[in-house]
């Protein structure tokens, strides 16, 4: 899982999407029970109820949905770049590389 996805507020840790992972993030209570995480932009892109307990991970899946996918489709074209120039005079590469991809 993405750790980078995860921001500490008080004494735990709540997700959001992993597209702002690495990024700026700002956290407002609102309602006095209601996290809200913002990007730098100012765009609400998480809201969790807080806990009261001490060391929670508060995760919501949809937060990750895509992020596998993704990742392997660059990891697919890192590898069919790399064939591609290793195997050059193989007239056959990019046939080779379509039929496993």
């Amino acid at each position: 899982m993405l750790r980078a996805c995860l921001i500490s507020f008080v004494v735990n840790r709540f997700s959001f999407p992993y597209l702002y992972a690495r990024s700026v993030v700002w956290v407002r209570v609102s309602k006095v029970y209601y996290l809200n995480i913002y990007s730098q932009s100012n765009k609400l892109i998480a809201t969790h109820v807080t806990r009261v307990d001490k060391g929670n991970v508060v995760i919501n899946k949809e937060h990750y949905k895509g992020y596998r996918s993704e990742s392997d489709r660059r990891s697919l074209a890192v590898v069919s770049q790399k064939l591609t120039e290793r195997f050059r005079d193989y007239h056959l590469i990019e046939k080779f590389i379509h039929s496993v991809s």
